[in-house]
């Protein structure tokens, strides 16, 4: 058959079964070019990764040459639309890992169950490799269902896609699964060889397990934001076993022992070697990342994945430390304090100045406020370091690092606090300070941990009704890409409204006027997930809302 008949046949096949999943079966993938043949053996260098054996306007292929068996589940995977591409991944022992295509190629298939891969390399040269695909029929597949419990509260910005399902036959060989429903609860399914049994299933997170290899400083702020406890942009996930003093609570001290651990100054323990993905039973028992399976069970498993979050990438300079990390003691850092008098309606600024020579590893802080009597309008700090807060109505959470070895004698660490008072108070009515647990504490240089003491200095107060702007709200949009911003404020010629990250890196910008002190903005939303919406007025006032 020539060329153009065969490109046509295929043409014609994939659009018969246009967005089909793709079940276990076959897949038949072939290249045309010139008639010029070369050995299989010959087609390419055996390096890594994987070389480049096929590749043309309409087609490419990557992988090895040689004769392969590959089951169909490690043939098939995803499906792309307009049969423009074919591409088919190879693991190191040969075996597909994915193919990316349209349609499944039965009626190309010959009565041996073998294909031959033309292939041709960049200069034009073409070689041929044969591969072997065993087909099995629907009814000898198995549907491994799981119920999956995450730990975490921001259960809507997780990707399960991240998880890696397999599970190991009775011949020791492990096959993957793929998953055709995500969500809290999501189905696999998987094919295997009739005279074969499933005898367990295997769990794993796709970046890998916690260990010296492949954990970066970029996992240092990935563990910070967990610490901190919100998840800022939906992004790229990494695994990360954040607990590592085993005291089923994050802090700094995690932090700190996990940057011990990279650069090597302290060996791994039961903590650090703990399952960052694994299987429970109905109390909550871990089991492990494999178990057995056992055939036409209805008791679920659950899956539990340890601290999951974003990979947050960050330039940063970290100090070398090289002690190992001890407990909390000792007298608390002061701050410089001054307690003050609030008058309603009146906006402040206060900071917490931190009294301290030493050099400092890092900080964490939470502590509890009236909302009734104040409302938080912005959180700033003003060393180098990489800070995340979460303000929630009555509680403000904060954690920092800090990135260079800087000596806080000359350099004092501050928190810019922009508070609204609604009612005439004492400050320290306002806030629950002084709080001496191991959620308020400071490591310093060389692994030792403190409590520390939170009091306020006073620097400004703006005598002008300010409480207007505690009108403006977010509410819900008509979709569920926008959201409106509505509420009175002083009249005002102009204001600019800004949406920001969490992180503070601005989406967008937009000037709005107001000559009747009306404010009645829809925003469209440029991602799902935690969003600062910051509206600052030409007269001074400003305020930042966390949605």
């Amino acid at each position: 058959m020539k060329t153009k008949q065969w490109i046509s046949s295929i043409y014609g096949l994939c659009r018969l079964v246009s967005g089909t999943i793709i079940y276990g079966g076959l897949l038949l993938v072939l290249c045309f070019s010139s008639n010029t043949k070369l050995q299989a053996q010959d087609c390419f260098p055996d390096i890594e990764p994987p070389v480049l054996i096929c590749k043309q306007d309409y087609l490419f292929m990557y992988g090895w040459c040689g004769n392969e068996t590959h089951h169909p589940l490690e043939f098939v995977n995803y499906v792309v639309d307009n049969c423009s591409k074919v591409k088919v991944s190879f693991d190191r022992e040969g075996l597909i890992v994915y193919v990316e295509l349209f349609q499944l190629l039965y009626d190309l298939m010959s009565p041996s169950g073998e294909i031959q891969i033309f292939a041709r390399d960049e200069s034009g040269n073409v070689s041929s490799c044969t591969s072997k695909v065993i087909l099995y029929p629907p009814d000898k597949s198995t549907n491994i269902k799981l119920s999956v419990l995450s730990k975490l509260d921001w259960t809507e910005q997780e990707d399960y896609s991240n998880i890696i399902l397999k599970f190991r036959t009775s011949d020791q060989q492990i096959h993957g699964t793929y998953i055709q429903k995500y969500g809290e609860n999501f189905d696999t399914w998987a094919s295997y060889r009739p005279e074969l049994k499933i005898i367990s299933l295997i769990a794993e997170p796709k970046n890998g397990y916690f260990s010296h290899n492949n954990l970066t400083t970029y996992d240092l702020i990935n563990i910070q934001r967990r610490i901190v406890g919100f998840n800022a942009i939906k992004g790229d996930f990494n695994f990360v076993s954040a607990d590592v003093d085993c005291n089923e609570e994050l802090n700094i001290l995690d932090l700190y022992k996990i940057q011990a651990y990279i650069y090597g100054f302290i060996d791994q323990d039961s903590c650090l070697a703990a399952p960052l993905i694994t299987f429970t039973n109905a109390t909550g028992e871990y089991l492990g990342n494999e178990i057995p399976f056992v055939e036409n069970s209805n008791s679920p498993y659950q899956l539990i994945l340890n601290q999951k979050g974003n990979v947050f990438i960050d330039n940063s300079i970290w100090q070398t430390i090289n002690n190992k990390v001890s407990k909390v003691s000792g007298k608390p850092f002061n701050w410089k304090t001054k307690d003050f008098q609030l008058e309603a309606n009146k906006e402040y600024t206060f900071e917490f100045l931190l009294d301290c020579t030493d050099s400092i590893f890092g900080m964490q802080s939470n502590f509890a406020f009236d909302s009734s009597k104040i409302n938080i309008q912005h959180v700033e700090g003003s060393v180098p370091y990489i800070m995340y807060y979460q303000l929630s109505e009555n509680d403000l959470k904060f954690d920092w690092i800090n990135r260079q070895n800087i000596n806080f004698n000359t350099n004092p660490y501050k928190i810019k606090l922009r508070i609204i008072a609604k009612a005439d108070g004492m400050l320290s009515e306002a806030f629950n300070i002084t709080k001496q647990s191991i959620t308020n504490m400071l490591v310093d240089g060389m692994g030792n941990a403190y409590p520390i003491e939170i009091k306020f200095t006073k620097i400004k107060e703006y005598p002008s009704k300010e409480s207007a702007l505690l009108n403006v709200n977010v509410f819900a949009g008509p979709s569920s890409q926008t959201v409106w911003l509505k509420g009175t404020v002083l009249p005002f010629e102009n204001g600019i409204l800004r949406i920001l990250s969490m992180d503070g890196k601005e989406f967008s910008t937009k000037r709005i006027d107001s000559s009747t002190g009306l404010v009645n903005e829809l925003i469209e939303l440029p991602h799902a997930g935690h969003l600062l919406i910051q509206l600052n007025l030409t007269n001074g006032l400003s305020k930042t809302i966390r949605y």
